[in-house]
């Protein structure tokens, strides 16, 4: 949306900032140079760095000065604090009731300069949304005044040095560019790309087509594994898929499903799968400045702007649920991943697939409506398998399906509530099928672009 922008503000000394617990009392030996009277010792009055209680409680010290600074803590995300205030002048001060009750963000207009509270803010609410990770903390605002009243507010109390390390265009090594004009907002990790492209030696290799050839038999490589594995590979192999997992959870869904296929040989793996792996690295060289791109103005019928929608589907026998959720045109939040339940059917597969969806997609709509962006109608969630969309619609689980049950019966609940929603879709627009196995180019390319918010 136009108008918000984003900072970066980091704590200094976070995990020396929160004091112990009373109940907790730990003692430290002098170091070398520092001696103490015979028969005496330290005792912490603060968590330090390495201390195992030192996370929770910065947590626990965060949580009680941004409420006491007048944030407030999501139901949905313990992490993420919100603040909205009245922006008119002359209207009565915002509640939480009043900003859900009227979907605050969603029909919003701007307010002329001289009835503004806030004259850095062109919406009737001023809102600060702050996101905890460890001691980073990505700020996303429409007002600056906001902003700078909190950062005095937390100066004042003193207990946590927050400092502006300037905006979020590089928050945990994404690239976030914002156009506050458009409202547009796009995620990369081009130089975090060719820093492994350069660590592996691959700065100048050939970029490939695809991550994973559909050729490619894993099944086949896992007959042939050594039973002893050597260690150096295993070590390299395990890094490797780790940094490249990096990028398929934030910026690069289309490397999601060979991803996690090949992370099942984290342990086993030899020289063959490490190349595989390598491959994956070539198909980003290729990509690396591929962009995701969120902008509410460029959303098309039939979805509406900020109103979440998702795409479920599986493949049968090897069982590789994904689910995508998309919102303002683009891919927020994928995952592709091995079942961990074993189904009978293709319909049964589908049905998994699509209660996993359904389960993440009831936390974006909660964490959506707590930020002010009320999700009006059920999301809809695009299907290709009809038997899995009739036995959730009539919750007629019987004969050959009784035993889905007790399982996946809260999914027909969350239709009867108005929660979610499902469309049937035919399967060359069925979105997630590149995250269910290696796909040709053709499909990776076309389906890519909508994923990535491209078209």
């Amino acid at each position: 949306m136009p108008h918000w922008y984003g900072v970066d503000l980091d704590a200094t000394g976070a995990f020396i900032s929160a004091p112990l617990p009373p109940e907790e009392q730990v003692y430290l030996k002098a170091i070398l140079g520092f001696d103490l009277p015979k028969g005496k010792c330290l005792r912490l009055k603060k968590t330090i760095y390495g201390l195992v209680q030192a996370p929770l409680s910065y947590f626990k010290l965060c949580r009680e000065v941004y409420g006491k600074v007048g944030l407030r803590q999501l139901d949905c995300d313990e992490c993420v604090f919100v603040r909205c205030a009245q922006n008119i002048k002359g209207q009565p001060p915002l509640t939480t009731e009043h900003i859900i009750e009227s979907g605050a963000f969603m029909p919003m207009d701007t307010v002329p300069e001289l009835q503004r509270v806030y004259k850095t803010c062109v919406y009737p609410v001023a809102c600060i949304i702050v996101v905890m990770y460890v001691d980073n903390n990505g700020v996303r605002h429409n007002c600056w005044e906001l902003l700078a009243e909190f950062e005095a507010d937390v100066a004042k109390d003193g207990r946590i040095d927050l400092h502006r390390e300037g905006d979020v265009s590089s928050f945990l090594s994404v690239r976030y560019i914002n156009n506050t004009q458009t409202g547009e907002i796009t995620a990369d990790q081009e130089a975090y790309i060719d820093t492994l492209l350069a660590k592996y030696k691959m700065t100048n290799c050939n970029p490939i087509k695809v991550p994973l050839k559909p050729s490619v038999n894993l099944h086949e490589i896992a007959a042939r594994l050594p039973l002893t594995p050597h260690p150096e590979i295993v070590s390299l192999y395990a890094q490797l898929i780790g940094e490249i997992m990096f990028i398929g959870i934030n910026t690069h869904p289309l490397i999601a499903q060979p991803v996690n296929a090949l992370a099942r040989f984290m342990t086993i793996a030899n020289s063959e799968l490490y190349v595989l792996a390598k491959s994956v690295l070539r198909y980003l060289k290729g990509v690396k400045s591929r962009k995701i791109v969120w902008c509410a103005a460029r959303v098309k019928f039939p979805f509406v702007p900020c109103e979440i929608y998702a795409f479920s589907d599986a493949s049968w026998a090897d069982i590789v649920p994904q689910r995508k959720r998309f919102c303002n045109n683009a891919v927020f939040s994928w995952k592709s991943s091995l079942s961990s339940v074993l189904a009978m059917s293709s319909a049964e597969a589908e049905l998994i697939a699509l209660c996993a969806c359904a389960a993440d997609v009831a936390y974006c709509r909660k964490l959506a409506n707590e930020l002010g962006f009320l999700q009006l109608r059920p999301t809809i969630i695009h299907e290709d398998n009809v038997g899995a969309k009739q036995l959730a619609e009539s919750g007629n689980f019987k004969g050959r399906s009784k035993h889905f049950e007790l399982r996946w019966r809260f999914l027909h609940h969350y239709i009867n509530r108005g929660i979610v929603s499902i469309k049937a879709i035919k399967r060359d627009l069925q979105l997630p099928d590149v995250g269910t196995a290696p796909r040709g180019f053709p499909q990776l390319q076309s389906m890519g672009a909508i994923i990535h918010g491209e078209t």
